[in-house]
């Protein structure tokens, strides 16, 4: 289903309703805020979702959770600050992420425990000053080193805070298991 470019602010609880064998929804360069809880609770057979380049800042506590199916998720050019253990929940199949250009200071311990799959995801230099509580995972770290501008953060199995650099504007985190190259 194609809903791209519109001006669609704000995902609610009945706009997909009834829609079990959707497999692709495209609803990147609109200007959604918002996503309703619920509104996803039909799209178990969803595969591949757009939500890039909008206006999100938060994604709620296990709305992406109902998408058993989905393999392919891109949240790029939002304005999202955070991620939590609740955010990707459910999403057991998901093998590419993209968090590219957003505004992430915070990535919760455990953030990445319940996607299993995830094989390619993609994190740009956080917009933020701010400290980053992190949680670096040594599962995480080596699975997901095959990008090409990341490197592994030495492995920790605690949390622990993690400077932004002024220099470089970087959460030195990377999607809490990268640092830039770059970035020392």
């Amino acid at each position: 289903m194609w809903l791209s470019g519109n001006q669609i602010s704000r995902i609610n609880a009945v706009d997909f309703a009834g829609l079990h064998a959707l497999k692709y929804l495209y609803l990147d360069g609109n200007l959604i805020t918002s996503i309703e809880a619920g509104s996803f609770d039909s799209l178990y057979s969803l595969v591949f979702l757009l939500l890039n380049h909008n206006a999100l800042t938060v994604i709620p506590d296990g709305v992406l959770s109902p998408m058993v199916s989905l393999e392919a998720l891109d949240l790029r050019g939002n304005a999202i600050n955070s991620l939590n253990a609740r955010t990707f929940e459910g999403l057991t199949k998901l093998v590419y992420l993209n968090l590219f250009a957003n505004s992430i200071a915070t990535i919760g311990c455990g953030t990445f425990n319940t996607v299993p799959a995830l094989g390619y995801a993609q994190h740009t230099q956080a917009h933020t000053h701010a400290r980053a509580h992190t949680c670096t995972h040594a599962r995480l770290s080596r699975r997901l080193c095959m990008l090409p501008h990341f490197s592994p953060v030495p492995s920790s199995a605690h949390c622990h805070h993690v400077a932004t650099s002024r220099k470089h504007n970087t959460v030195r985190n990377g999607l809490h298991s990268f640092i830039p190259h770059h970035a020392t």
